[in-house]
């Protein structure tokens, strides 16, 4: 626990500290290239702890001490008390209202194109995923009921091709937000099937965060497969009983293991007893006899053996399927990938707006914290990944139309274009209030989810 923490804090704050950079970068660069004097360009809050002003530049760069972001200062009269007469036509406040949407639309901009950037990179290099097959979890569920089997592998939904089984997940999320019959292709045996999911009695639970799969009574297909020891405790029961890394357990008390649940599930029934393990090692059999430890969990014994198992690796080979494009239609899915976050990513939050998908589903810093620490363990491609969803995410939030965010200014500004006349100082106080408590109440409201999730 402690550890995950150590690797949650610097990843969150790395992700934070660059998507903002990046952001205020873009309005940074249109701001100058518009003609717009730019005072300042921070990266992070609070006092300096290192500045520099290049020579011949007007603008100073900084590293301020809280590493949460950062900010763009440019010159305007509304701020600074005194300006050279000479600078005033370089002030933001004073240039045409389309300069300054542009200047506020480069910022959410660049998150966009940050975000092509990271999936172009990941399609040039290949991103490794599962293969799309499913099984249902029980008789009642309704993927059973609409006719799915185990093995199946989903090739489509509702006309949308999928690949992998994050593409999958993706685009039932899309079906299930959007229509209450969902059309599945699966590929059985080499014949095609139509399955359709209803989803109507279901709806609202299918809506509530992680349970998507589990409300459809979907899981990953596995195969049958002999556990494999991956790792040993040391001093513990199986490392007494002679097991070693590598080891393939084919049977427990002459029971046939079907999978490593199957084992860990059996070992768990029987704290402090006895129980023989059938081996193979080295195209040998060997029988192991195990004498089950035990561990307090939530008030209940339970055994354990010390050994952490995992699928043989040629079964994970064979399930996994690698997504690699060339130089082009690298660029063309990263742009498809951007664009169907984004796409899905406001439809999300209409069907919050309108009470059809539950607000539980808002993330506060904490789950994304423990997102960035989960995606910087899982590798390079995986942090790389979440950079660019989130990305996305702080793109989309700052052009909501929120006085206090980039959308808010964009409206005013409109407002502007279309009335011939600023909006009055009276008129913008009261929207920036309302602006700053509509920002309070959804980090309020996703803290507190976060807080539910970590408590429940």
């Amino acid at each position: 626990m402690l550890s995950q923490i150590f690797i949650a804090i610097p990843a969150f704050l790395l992700a934070i500290t660059l998507l903002v950079a990046v952001h205020e970068f873009g309005h940074f660069w249109v701001a100058r290239k518009l003609g717009v004097k730019v005072l300042s360009f921070s990266i992070g809050f609070g006092k300096p702890i290192w500045r520099k002003k290049p020579k011949g530049s007007e603008t100073e760069y900084l590293i301020s001490a809280l590493p949460i972001g950062g900010y763009v200062k440019m010159l305007d009269e509304r701020v600074e008390e005194s300006i050279d007469p000479v600078d005033l036509p370089r002030a933001y406040n004073r240039q045409p209202v389309w300069k300054r949407i542009l200047i506020l639309l480069a910022g959410p901009l660049a998150n966009f194109i940050f975000a092509i950037a990271a999936f172009y990179c990941l399609y040039l290099y290949g991103v490794q995923d599962f293969k799309t097959f499913v099984e249902p979890t029980s008789q009642e569920s309704i993927a059973f009921k609409a006719g799915l089997e185990s093995g199946d592998e989903v090739v489509a939904i509702n006309g949308a091709q999928v690949t992998s089984f994050e593409e999958m997940v993706i685009s039932l999320i899309d079906a299930v937000i959007s229509t209450k019959e969902v059309d599945v292709i699966v590929l059985r045996n080499g014949t095609r099937y139509t399955v359709q999911l209803q989803v109507s009695s279901e709806l609202a639970k299918l809506k509530e965060p992680n349970s998507l799969l589990s409300g459809l009574g979907l899981k990953p297909w596995r195969p049958d497969y002999s556990p494999q020891v991956a790792r040993l405790t040391a001093g513990a029961a199986a490392e007494q009983a002679g097991l070693k890394n590598g080891d393939i357990i084919l049977k427990v008390d002459s029971k046939v293991l079907r999978n490593s649940e199957e084992l860990i599930k059996y070992i768990q029934q029987r704290p402090k007893e006895t129980v023989e393990l059938l081996i193979s090692r080295d195209n040998n059999e060997l029988r192991k006899p195990v004498n089950v430890g035990e561990k307090l969990i939530n008030e209940q014994k339970i055994g354990i053996i010390g050994s952490s198992l995992r699928p043989p690796q040629e079964m994970i080979d064979s399930l996994q399927v690698r997504r690699r494009f060339g130089f082009v239609d690298s660029f063309k899915e990263a742009c498809a990938s951007t664009y169907a976050m984004s796409a899905l990513s406001l439809k999300m939050f209409k069907e919050m707006l309108k009470g059809n998908v539950s607000v539980k589903n808002l993330s506060g810093p904490l789950s994304i914290a423990e997102q960035a620490s989960y995606s910087a363990q899982s590798g390079a491609d995986q942090f790389i990944k979440f950079l660019a969803l989130i990305s996305i995410a702080l793109g989309i939030v700052n052009l909501l139309p929120v006085p206090m965010l980039d959308g808010g200014q964009i409206v005013f500004n409109v407002i502007e274009l279309v009335k011939g006349s600023p909006v009055s100082e009276r008129s913008e106080l009261v929207f920036q209030q309302l602006g700053v408590l509509c920002i309070f109440l959804i980090m309020g409201l996703a803290i507190f989810n976060d807080i539910e999730r970590l408590l429940f």
